[in-house]
């Protein structure tokens, strides 16, 4: 009598694995961009901090990220785990903060600051351009993130 397995029992097991790998390889992903955007939030929430800070002592004037880390001495790298990030200030009232999914463009986190003279304060909105997307901006409406809705970049 031979041992082994035939060749139905390897296809039974291969069609199995397959099948499990094709329901968790979604999961993973939508995993994988939640944490993704998680991280972003924590970065924004740097960044706005850095930022008041830049105009607490600068004012509002034009400056780009560059300059603008230069004067506050902080090294912030261009891109990590996907992540893209810009921030400058122009005029002589408002600032803006942008962290972005740079792999496949999901989604787009924005902070705005401006001065009025009433007041001056951030704004943060949250835009998407794909189902994943929505589901990030719908996780940080309880942030205070407004949704702007499906774009296209």
């Amino acid at each position: 009598m031979k041992k082994g397995f035939t060749l139905m029992e390897l296809l039974i097991v291969v069609l199995i694995i397959g099948i499990l790998s094709a329901m968790a390889l979604p999961k993973y992903r939508r995993a994988v961009e939640r944490a993704r955007a998680s991280e972003a939030v924590i970065h924004m929430a740097t960044y706005m901090r850095l930022m008041d800070v830049y105009i607490l002592g600068n004012g509002f004037k034009t400056v780009q990220k560059a300059a603008l880390l230069k004067d506050l001495d902080v090294d912030i790298p261009e891109s990590t785990n996907g992540i893209r990030r810009d921030m400058y200030c122009y005029q002589n009232n408002y600032c803006y903060i942008t962290v972005y999914d740079y792999d496949n463009y999901e989604w787009r986190l924005s902070a705005y600051r401006y001065q009025n003279s009433y007041n001056s304060r951030w704004l943060k909105y949250c835009s998407y351009s794909s189902s994943g997307g929505q589901a990030v901006c719908k996780g940080l409406e309880a942030d205070g993130y407004n949704i702007s809705g499906h774009v296209s970049w």
